[in-house]
């Protein structure tokens, strides 16, 4: 595993041995855009306690500084930055001074990626500052290494027992806490970790006794995080019945109607209790609450698209369709919205987080399409390609995993253009029209 964070800069590798302290005033102008835009959707820090911890942190001698607190609040500073330079960027041209300002803090993360054994010890304090770690490989860095972080923090948390009800001493962990929030954040993160490597998951459902149910949040964000949770339970159940090493090594065919009919039962059941989420009106304000709404419906299309790709009958190979074309126009239609102030920012949490097998059922289904099929498909593709190059641009880094799935998704498009100009050679290309206008639709 070490080797994934091998040659990431080409500093010497005695000046990457500790992580410094951030200038608090770094800090505390980036708090209150991650508690917004990242802690908000995905909980990880009780704001109360991260502040106090922050005074703590700088009343403190450099030298008794903890190194996981200062690597967190590192990443937090990088979190906010990126995002603020993704909003700015819909709106405002990119202020340069913050981008060198980011690749020096990325360059104070990277000093941990060369010693990570220091930030896995079995506490709190290890696995957040382990989590905004993945968070900002994610944005910056190769998959491979977020999915490596990703894989080290989940154990870790099984390590110090983070799936239990109780502690180590027998102390009752408290419902709805931050113990609890960072668990399920993980579990979730885990999900999507498996779907995008292949990998068997980390963190099982069948190992936690974690209820969910006991406490007395009522808020909208919370209950649309509960869907999310159990959404991904069913997304461990997919992978486990249809892409696992178990389910490669059964007979082709063997009782996958069975299976199929199972996977949709428990998709009928949890649309019974949240279905209706998912047909709200988005409220009028660029509201966590509105990003989780939106990434809940992508994430429940996106579950389809997994278990129909499995079927040949016809009807499940048409419906597979439409689920993988709603999935693309989940993305497109943050657009359309006008009081999305974030929608780049949400497209490329959209794009980062969930695999690509809806892309691929588009592009692999326009073959043997009919023309118009084929030219409708290419329209989408092109329109969700230049979304991606949106989100891309907003920071250069060609090693991140956006512009690795910016030159896939140019390929398939690059493709489906000949193939519908060699069909049509006489007629408009429909490509270099939706090129023209990219986001109008």
């Amino acid at each position: 595993m070490s080797s994934e964070f091998n040659n990431l800069h080409a500093e010497p590798l005695a000046a990457q041995t500790v992580v410094a302290c951030p200038p608090m005033v770094f800090l505390n102008a980036s708090l209150d855009c991650f508690l917004k835009e990242a802690n908000s959707i995905d909980p990880i820090c009780d704001e109360i306690k991260l502040r106090e911890s922050i005074d703590l942190h700088y009343s403190l001698p450099e030298q008794d500084r903890n190194e996981s607190r200062s690597l967190c609040f590192n990443n937090i500073i990088i979190l906010a930055t990126t995002a603020q330079l993704r909003i700015a960027g819909e709106s405002a041209a990119i202020n340069g001074m913050e981008r060198e300002l980011l690749k020096s803090f990325l360059s104070n993360t990277t000093r941990a990626f060369r010693n990570l054994d220091a930030f896995c010890s079995p506490s709190i304090l290890s696995v957040q500052a382990l989590i905004t770690s993945t968070f900002v490989a994610r944005e910056h860095f190769p998959q491979s290494v977020a999915d490596a972080l990703c894989h080290r923090v989940c154990n870790v948390a099984r390590t110090m027992g983070l799936q239990q009800s109780y502690v180590l001493d027998g102390t009752v962990v408290e419902p709805g806490g931050e113990r609890e929030a960072i668990y399920w954040t993980l579990y979730i993160m885990d999900k999507h970790r498996t779907f995008l490597t292949g990998y068997p998951c980390n963190l099982s459902l069948f190992d936690s006794d974690l209820n969910l149910l006991n406490t007395n949040r009522s808020s909208r964000l919370w209950k649309l995080k509960l869907a999310q949770i159990y959404l991904m339970v069913i997304w461990e159940e997919i992978y486990i019945t249809l892409y696992s090493q178990k389910a490669m090594r059964l007979p082709a065919h063997q009782n996958l109607h069975k299976m199929t009919g199972t996977l949709f039962g428990l998709l009928r059941n949890w649309t019974s209790h949240y279905g209706q989420i998912l047909g709200q009106s988005l409220a009028t304000d660029p509201s966590p609450a509105s990003y989780l709404q939106i990434e809940l419906k992508y994430s429940f299309h996106i579950a389809q698209v997994l278990i129909l790709r499995h079927s040949s009958i016809p009807s499940s190979v048409q419906l597979c369709i439409d689920n993988a074309r709603a999935v693309v126009m989940v993305i497109l239609g943050l657009f359309r919205s006008a009081f999305m102030i974030g929608s780049m920012s949400l497209a490329a949490r959209l794009f980062r987080n969930y695999p690509v097998v809806a892309f691929i059922k588009l592009y692999s289904s326009s073959f043997g399409a009919t023309t118009p099929q084929l030219a409708s498909s290419l329209q989408l593709l092109l329109k969700c390609s230049s979304v991606l190059a949106s989100v891309k641009t907003t920071y250069q880094s060609p090693i991140a995993y956006y512009n690795r799935l910016y030159l896939g998704l140019a390929w398939y498009t690059d493709n489906l253009t000949i193939i519908l100009n060699a069909a049509e050679p006489k007629e408009p290309s429909l490509a270099q029209a939706a090129l023209q206008h990219p986001l109008l639709f």
